[in-house]
Order: C-alpha cells, then structure tokens, then sequence
C-alpha cells in the first residue's frame, strides 16, 4: 500500500490534504473546548454575582426596614391630654388677666 502511496500523487495529495484538515480540525476542537471552559467560568461568575447582588438587596431592604422602625419608635410623640391641659392654663390665664 505505501509503494502504490508513492506512486500515485494523486493519492498522495489527497492523504495530505486529509492530515491538514485533521490537524485543523484537532485545533479547531482545542479552541472550541478552551472557549467553552471560559464560558463555564464566566457563566459561574454571573451567577454567584448574581446570588451576591440578591443578597445584598435583601440585606438592604432589612437595614431599611430597621431603620424605619428605629425612627418609628424615637419619633415624638403628641401627648393630648397634656396639650390640652396646657390650653386649660393658657386660657385661664387669659381669662383671669382679661378680668
């Protein structure tokens, strides 16, 4: 078979052209599998990016809602009745100064 190889060049051609393609394809393969594992890679990437920015919405709203409630609860608080007695005073003292 290798002496018909040698004496065909036809044949020898075409063999050749068979190993260029196969290396082409054997590279082609490499950088396919390279770019695939970049894509896995950056796939993981945006995904725990993605898990980190829900978290730290979730934290955030908590830290809002604590906030709120700490204004809530320091918030000054109308005491009516005091106010009203207060009114009583004022208006007794108007009353007694307009006599």
């Amino acid at each position: 078979m290798l002496q018909f190889e040698e004496e065909n060049p036809v044949l020898k051609d075409l063999i050749e052209n068979l190993k260029t393609t196969n290396a082409d394809l054997t590279e082609r393969v490499e950088n396919l599998e390279s770019q695939n594992r970049e894509e896995t890679e950056l796939r993981k990437i945006a995904e725990k990016r993605a898990e980190i920015e829900n978290l730290s919405y979730i934290r955030q709203k908590e830290i809002s809602e604590e906030w709120r409630k700490l204004a809530e609860a320091n918030k000054p608080k109308t005491n009516w009745a005091l106010i009203g007695w207060f009114i009583s005073v004022i208006a007794a003292i108007a009353v007694g100064a307009a006599l």
